[in-house]
């Protein structure tokens, strides 16, 4: 969408003057959250490459959207401070090392923030059988340039068994059933295990990186009314899904758009979708 501008009589002269503005605007008053995950040579469907995680970037700029920071999103989800028009936040899933080596020095070449949501414990406790995660000095290093971190939480990002018999389910969202005893936990005891896990998340972030918003992402997607009930209880605002959507003031529920198997062109070309 341009701009134009009608100019007349200047020193008794009628003049015309037609000003294109330089920025598109696809949409207003809203935000659009992109996800990844992890950044790696071989790409899968959890996976980016670093050259098109690259291209991604230089795609949005090129297209005149505005990657804003995860705390102004905060800010206008909150009070309704303005943000600016193609508004877009990039986030991350479970604090994996590569946002560090790969991700962080194409965002400061660029000038923009990004968050990462992390699964803490794997911060706390390092698994060798695992993919390297991030430690707690990178992350202060990198919150010191701009980026931002929030709970994935503490160690509720597995499956397990919800029966005796059945298939794992995302352990945030499920009662499960507890070998030990041969039976289904409780409600109540279901409700316990999510707020210390939740409160323990919190409490890591909070001694390692200070004081800062409440914001959940949701492991695989999962949730209920009790995980909402429980994070409200504890102060988390906002909620992070895997639903795809554009976002507007006053939401706890946010959308994301997953950037996966995604080309520059392909994201674009998702993006726009949201276009006024």
């Amino acid at each position: 969408m341009h701009r134009f501008f009608l100019v007349l009589l200047v020193f008794g002269v009628s003049f015309l003057i037609v000003s294109y503005s330089k920025q598109p605007v696809y949409y207003q008053n809203k935000a659009i959250i992109l996800t990844y995950h992890h950044l790696d040579f071989v790409e899968n469907d959890a996976t980016l490459s670093p050259s098109t995680f690259a291209q991604h970037l230089d795609a949005l700029i090129q297209k005149q959207y505005n990657i804003i920071s995860m705390e102004t999103f905060v800010k206008f989800i909150r009070t309704g401070e303005k943000i600016p028009p193609n508004a877009v936040v990039l986030t991350f899933d479970d604090g994996y090392e590569s946002f560090y080596t790969y991700t962080y020095p194409e965002l400061k070449k660029r000038g923009i923030s990004a968050t990462n949501f992390l699964v803490v414990k794997s911060i706390d406790v390092f698994d060798p059988a695992a993919l390297p995660h991030l430690t707690w000095n990178q992350i202060q290093e990198m919150k010191a340039n701009g980026m931002s971190f929030y709970s994935h939480t503490y160690d509720h990002h597995r499956k397990m068994k919800t029966t005796q018999d059945g298939n794992s389910k995302p352990m945030l969202a499920n009662r499960i059933y507890l070998e030990s005893e041969k039976r289904i936990e409780s409600q109540e005891e279901y409700k316990m295990r999510i707020k210390a896990d939740l409160e323990l998340a919190e409490k890591r972030l909070f001694e390692e990186l200070g004081e800062q918003s409440r914001l959940l992402a949701y492991p695989y997607g999962a949730y209920n009314e009790t995980v909402i009930e429980v994070a409200t209880e504890l102060g988390y605002e906002l909620f992070f899904t895997v639903e795809e959507g554009i976002n507007h003031r006053n939401q706890r529920k946010i959308f994301r758009i997953n950037t996966n198997r995604k080309s520059a062109e392909d994201l674009i070309e998702t993006l726009q979708k949201y276009s006024i």
